[in-house]
Protein backbone atom coordinates (compact mmCIF):
# COMPACT_ATOMS: atom_id res chain seq x y z
CA UNK A 1 0.00 0.00 0.00
CA UNK A 2 1.19 3.21 -0.79
CA UNK A 3 0.55 6.50 1.22
CA UNK A 4 0.02 9.97 0.19
CA UNK A 5 2.11 13.24 1.79
CA UNK A 6 0.66 13.67 5.20
CA UNK A 7 1.78 17.21 5.03
CA UNK A 8 1.54 19.85 1.42
CA UNK A 9 2.81 23.17 2.13
CA UNK A 10 1.64 25.77 -0.59
CA UNK A 11 2.83 29.45 -0.75
CA UNK A 12 2.39 32.36 -3.12
CA UNK A 13 5.24 33.66 -5.16
CA UNK A 14 6.03 35.95 -7.94
CA UNK A 15 3.76 35.05 -10.69
CA UNK A 16 3.59 31.23 -9.31
CA UNK A 17 2.48 28.81 -6.29
CA UNK A 18 5.02 26.66 -5.04
CA UNK A 19 4.04 23.28 -3.84
CA UNK A 20 6.18 21.11 -1.27
CA UNK A 21 5.71 18.48 0.33
CA UNK A 22 7.44 15.73 3.40
CA UNK A 23 8.86 12.93 1.52
CA UNK A 24 7.04 9.46 1.61
CA UNK A 25 9.05 6.61 2.39
CA UNK A 26 9.36 3.98 -0.20
CA UNK A 27 8.03 6.42 -3.24
CA UNK A 28 9.96 6.53 -6.34
CA UNK A 29 8.25 9.85 -7.94
CA UNK A 30 5.34 12.15 -7.33
CA UNK A 31 2.57 13.66 -9.47
CA UNK A 32 0.90 16.78 -8.30
CA UNK A 33 -2.73 17.61 -9.05
CA UNK A 34 -4.68 21.00 -8.77
CA UNK A 35 -8.33 21.79 -9.37
CA UNK A 36 -10.35 25.59 -8.95
CA UNK A 37 -12.94 26.42 -6.23
CA UNK A 38 -14.90 29.33 -7.21
CA UNK A 39 -16.57 31.89 -5.19
CA UNK A 40 -19.35 29.68 -4.17
CA UNK A 41 -17.08 26.85 -2.74
CA UNK A 42 -17.73 24.47 -6.13
CA UNK A 43 -14.90 22.47 -7.55
CA UNK A 44 -13.61 21.66 -10.65
CA UNK A 45 -12.12 18.14 -12.20
CA UNK A 46 -8.63 17.01 -10.37
CA UNK A 47 -6.23 17.44 -13.29
CA UNK A 48 -2.47 16.55 -13.14
CA UNK A 49 -0.30 19.21 -13.77
CA UNK A 50 3.23 17.99 -13.40
CA UNK A 51 4.68 14.44 -15.02
CA UNK A 52 5.92 12.08 -12.54
CA UNK A 53 9.14 14.04 -10.70
CA UNK A 54 11.30 12.52 -8.03
CA UNK A 55 11.72 16.04 -6.30
CA UNK A 56 9.26 16.69 -3.45
CA UNK A 57 8.57 20.34 -4.71
CA UNK A 58 7.01 21.63 -8.03
CA UNK A 59 6.40 25.43 -9.14
CA UNK A 60 3.10 26.02 -10.83
CA UNK A 61 3.22 28.95 -13.31
CA UNK A 62 -0.41 28.89 -14.67
CA UNK A 63 -1.84 30.84 -11.97
CA UNK A 64 -4.16 33.66 -12.22
CA UNK A 65 -5.07 36.28 -9.29
CA UNK A 66 -7.73 35.82 -7.58
CA UNK A 67 -8.02 32.15 -8.61
CA UNK A 68 -8.87 29.95 -5.72
CA UNK A 69 -6.77 26.86 -6.05
CA UNK A 70 -6.53 23.20 -4.52
CA UNK A 71 -3.76 21.20 -4.67
CA UNK A 72 -3.07 17.34 -3.91
CA UNK A 73 -0.21 14.73 -4.45
CA UNK A 74 -0.14 11.55 -5.24
CA UNK A 75 2.78 9.26 -4.73
CA UNK A 76 4.67 6.23 -6.65
CA UNK A 77 6.05 3.26 -5.64
CA UNK A 78 6.90 0.12 -6.22
CA UNK A 79 3.56 -1.16 -4.91
CA UNK A 80 1.92 1.27 -6.58
CA UNK A 81 0.82 5.14 -6.20
CA UNK A 82 -1.38 6.71 -3.39
CA UNK A 83 -4.85 8.01 -3.57
CA UNK A 84 -5.57 11.67 -4.34
CA UNK A 85 -4.59 12.92 -0.46
CA UNK A 86 -3.48 15.61 1.84
CA UNK A 87 -5.55 18.48 -0.23
CA UNK A 88 -4.63 21.60 0.56
CA UNK A 89 -6.53 25.32 -0.85
CA UNK A 90 -4.57 28.92 -1.72
CA UNK A 91 -6.34 32.00 -3.01
CA UNK A 92 -3.10 33.50 -5.38
CA UNK A 93 -2.66 36.80 -5.38
CA UNK A 94 -0.42 38.73 -7.76
CA UNK A 95 2.33 41.26 -6.55
CA UNK A 96 0.86 44.58 -6.49
CA UNK A 97 2.23 47.01 -9.79
CA UNK A 98 3.48 50.57 -7.55
CA UNK A 99 4.46 53.69 -7.91
CA UNK A 100 6.23 55.80 -5.65
CA UNK A 101 6.53 60.01 -6.00
CA UNK A 102 7.28 63.03 -3.83
CA UNK A 103 4.59 64.89 -3.12
CA UNK A 104 4.28 68.20 -0.53
CA UNK A 105 2.55 65.84 1.75
CA UNK A 106 5.19 63.38 1.22
CA UNK A 107 5.84 60.07 -0.47
CA UNK A 108 2.89 58.68 -2.11
CA UNK A 109 2.68 55.27 -2.94
CA UNK A 110 0.00 54.08 -5.84
CA UNK A 111 -0.97 51.06 -7.47
CA UNK A 112 -3.60 48.81 -9.02
CA UNK A 113 -6.29 47.24 -7.94
CA UNK A 114 -5.56 43.19 -7.50
CA UNK A 115 -8.13 40.58 -8.46
CA UNK A 116 -8.88 38.87 -5.52
CA UNK A 117 -7.34 40.97 -2.79
CA UNK A 118 -9.48 42.76 -0.11
CA UNK A 119 -6.55 45.07 1.28
CA UNK A 120 -2.71 46.21 0.94
CA UNK A 121 0.10 46.31 3.35
CA UNK A 122 2.43 48.73 2.67
CA UNK A 123 5.95 48.12 4.05
CA UNK A 124 9.32 50.57 4.21
CA UNK A 125 12.52 50.43 4.87
CA UNK A 126 15.78 53.22 4.93
CA UNK A 127 19.51 52.55 4.48
CA UNK A 128 20.20 48.61 3.57
CA UNK A 129 17.96 47.82 7.13
CA UNK A 130 14.76 45.41 6.69
CA UNK A 131 10.95 46.37 5.55
CA UNK A 132 9.07 47.36 7.94
CA UNK A 133 5.22 47.64 7.82
CA UNK A 134 3.77 51.43 8.13
CA UNK A 135 0.22 50.85 6.70
CA UNK A 136 -2.61 48.51 6.09
CA UNK A 137 -5.07 49.86 3.96
CA UNK A 138 -8.07 49.15 1.40
CA UNK A 139 -7.42 51.67 -1.01
CA UNK A 140 -4.95 51.57 -3.97
CA UNK A 141 -2.81 54.54 -2.52
CA UNK A 142 -1.11 55.58 0.36
CA UNK A 143 0.69 58.95 1.51
CA UNK A 144 3.92 58.55 3.85
CA UNK A 145 3.95 61.50 5.67
CA UNK A 146 6.58 60.32 8.76
CA UNK A 147 9.39 60.68 5.87
CA UNK A 148 12.39 63.40 6.34
CA UNK A 149 13.58 65.73 3.73
CA UNK A 150 16.87 64.41 1.94
CA UNK A 151 16.13 60.88 3.15
CA UNK A 152 16.42 57.83 0.69
CA UNK A 153 13.70 55.12 1.23
CA UNK A 154 12.60 51.97 -0.26
CA UNK A 155 9.07 50.76 -0.37
CA UNK A 156 7.19 47.66 -1.22
CA UNK A 157 3.45 46.57 -1.22
CA UNK A 158 1.96 42.99 -1.05
CA UNK A 159 -1.98 42.37 -1.70
CA UNK A 160 -3.60 41.04 0.60
CA UNK A 161 -6.99 38.66 1.70
CA UNK A 162 -8.18 36.96 4.80
CA UNK A 163 -7.00 33.67 3.36
CA UNK A 164 -3.87 35.22 1.91
CA UNK A 165 -1.02 37.57 1.04
CA UNK A 166 0.69 37.89 -2.01
CA UNK A 167 4.68 37.68 -2.70
CA UNK A 168 6.20 41.24 -3.27
CA UNK A 169 8.99 42.85 -4.40
CA UNK A 170 11.88 42.39 -2.60
CA UNK A 171 13.98 45.02 -4.60
CA UNK A 172 11.04 47.54 -3.66
CA UNK A 173 11.26 51.12 -5.00
CA UNK A 174 13.77 53.63 -3.59
CA UNK A 175 13.09 57.12 -3.62
CA UNK A 176 15.47 60.32 -2.06
CA UNK A 177 12.64 62.77 -0.36
CA UNK A 178 13.00 65.86 -0.89
CA UNK A 179 9.93 67.96 0.27
CA UNK A 180 8.20 69.93 -2.37
CA UNK A 181 6.90 73.51 -1.58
Amino acid sequence: YTVAPSKITLSNEDGKVEVSWKAVDGATGYRVYRRTIDSKGTKSKWEYISKKITSRSYTDTKVKSGTKYEYSVRVYSDGGYSDLYSEKEILYLAIPEFSVEATVKGVKITWEKVAGAESYKIYRKSGSGDFKLIDKTKKTTFTDDTVKSGTVYTYTVKACNENATSYYNKTGLKLRYVKKF
